[in-house]
């Protein structure tokens, strides 16, 4: 936590609510959910992080080898952007909403 603290205010992050607990323990969502947690968590979590981001989703602290895992477990959202730095990748996903 003090890790993400730090971070949010080096990149002059404001207005930022950080929760300390286990994903199910949240009930409400956000327009956006940022997670950074390896990808068995993430893809444990899918349906509850897609419940969560009501717009954008950042990933990251997954590897690069398991990005397609990634973009599978979120195919409702599209791929906006992406970044790699060695073996880790992290990704921009919008959601996107089917029109009727």
């Amino acid at each position: 936590v003090e890790n993400a603290r730090t971070n949010l205010s080096l990149n002059g992050m404001q207005h930022v609510e950080q929760r300390v607990g286990t994903m199910s323990e949240v009930a409400t969502g956000a327009p956006w959910v940022f997670t950074n947690i390896l990808a068995r968590i993430i893809l444990d979590e899918a349906e509850h992080i897609k419940f969560l981001s009501h717009d954008f989703l950042l990933m990251s602290g997954f590897l690069t080898t398991e990005r397609e895992l990634m973009t599978a477990a979120f195919s409702d959202f599209t791929v906006i952007d992406e970044l790699t730095l060695g073996p880790w990748g992290s990704l921009l996903l919008r959601r996107t909403y089917q029109s009727k």
